[in-house]
């Protein structure tokens, strides 16, 4: 096996989700590198085309940041390996191992990790290649409507132009979702991408926006007419994906730099609009921060009648400062809510009185988070919103 070279005897990875309340981490290695050296470390054999992901029970140790990069120490992954604390998992797309803790780990990530612009280039990092979507080629004449799947605790959104699906925005779901769960919800869409060959958008590569990209056929990859998303590949999962989209559909992707921070500011909150001159469909790319979230993509679609928010994980000011303003004119106006109703920043929705809120749809399921906040909530039908979830539905829900 290819052990790489390493200054000291640690493993790079990065928080994928951090649950306190539930003491669980999960976490995916910086680069396959990483994953390889690991795998050293514990005396196992697994390829990168096997899921990498690590779920961690029983964490009770010192908080770690999701979206961060941390270190593991090479005696604590050799500690896992002597007193047996590791099973693979084989009923699932993303993660390869769990490991539950027990009182003899008393450490687990030692400290943050951060990397020169030099190592990332190197490590292929960014792989970022426009600042601008002109070419969203989308039917600008038929009849508009979306559909937010259910899929529980994560976003799936389908943008319809008649009968024929035009945009996939988003396609995940919680990490934790079986393989055989996840196709039982895929049913026939494999067959209705190669027929209609949809633009696909991921907001950001977060698991519960992009789980289902690791479940379709290579047919169905090939269909994309375009696949969209931010250039930035922050773990393992995410590069593997990026790499067989590339491999498969190389002329399809449109892998976004972050719109730069203000002068004299490290990050920002600003989203722009990169195809302004779209008359019904506008993408908006968020700035340069520290939050996935705050900084990935998020889509506005506009008619004369109505107008649609797919939110993905924004902040309701990102929202209301940068894309209601292009929506400022007598319309029935749709809100697929930002980050399955949970923390999403200080409630600022300036509809102004143009606007007529019609339906705030929140796609979640069952979770430990909390979602959807009840101040949302609360919020929401103050500005006469029609709430409704898909958790309570059971159903998709679709904007007509």
């Amino acid at each position: 096996m290819y052990i790489p070279m390493k200054e000291a005897d640690e493993v790079y990875v990065s928080i994928e989700k951090y649950i306190p309340e539930e003491n669980i981490v999960l976490f995916d290695f910086y680069d396959s590198n990483e994953f390889t050296y690991f795998n050293t470390l514990l005396g196992t054999e697994r390829s990168i085309e096997q899921p990498s992901m690590v779920l961690i029970k029983g964490y009770k140790l010192r908080k770690v940041r999701e979206g961060s990069k941390y270190i593991i120490d090479g005696k604590t992954i050799r500690q896992i390996r002597e007193v047996a604390l590791h099973s693979t998992v084989e009923d699932s797309f993303l993660i390869g191992y769990e490991i539950t803790l027990t009182d003899d780990i008393t450490e687990f990530f030692t400290k943050s990790k951060t990397f020169s612009p030099f190592v990332k280039h190197i490590r292929r990092e960014d792989q970022s290649t426009h600042n601008n979507i002109e070419d969203l080629d989308i039917d600008q004449t038929g009849k508009i409507s979306v559909i937010v799947r259910n899929v529980g605790q994560g976003s799936w959104n389908e943008v319809y132009v008649d009968d024929k699906i035009c945009l996939v925005f988003d396609i995940g779901t919680i990490y934790h979702t079986k393989k055989s769960v996840m196709q039982a919800i895929i049913g026939n869409k494999d067959l209705d991408y190669k027929k209609d060959k949809p633009i696909c958008i991921i907001s950001h590569w977060d698991v519960d926006h992009y789980h289902f990209l690791l479940s379709l056929t290579d047919e169905t990859i090939r269909s994309f007419s375009k696949f969209i998303c931010r250039g930035i590949l922050p773990n393992l999962t995410s590069r593997i994906i990026f790499s067989r989209i590339q491999a498969l559909n190389p002329t399809a992707i449109r892998a976004l730099l972050a719109e730069p921070a203000p002068s004299g500011t490290k990050y920002s909150t600003i989203l722009k609009c990169i195809n302004p001159t779209n008359p019904k469909y506008l993408l908006y790319n968020g700035s340069v921060n520290n939050s996935r979230n705050k900084g990935g993509i998020c889509m506005a679609i506009r008619t004369s009648e109505k107008s649609i928010i797919l939110a993905a994980d924004m902040d309701y000011g990102q929202i209301s400062d940068h894309v209601l303003p292009d929506l400022n004119y007598p319309n029935d106006h749709y809100l697929v809510v930002p980050h399955h109703g949970g923390n999403a920043g200080n409630f600022i929705y300036k509809t102004g009185t143009n606007l007529r809120p019609k339906e705030a749809i929140v796609s979640v399921g069952r979770n430990s988070y909390g979602h959807p906040k009840r101040k949302y909530l609360t919020d929401l039908k103050n500005l006469k919103f029609t709430v409704r979830q898909t958790r309570m539905t059971g159903t998709d829900i679709k904007i007509v």
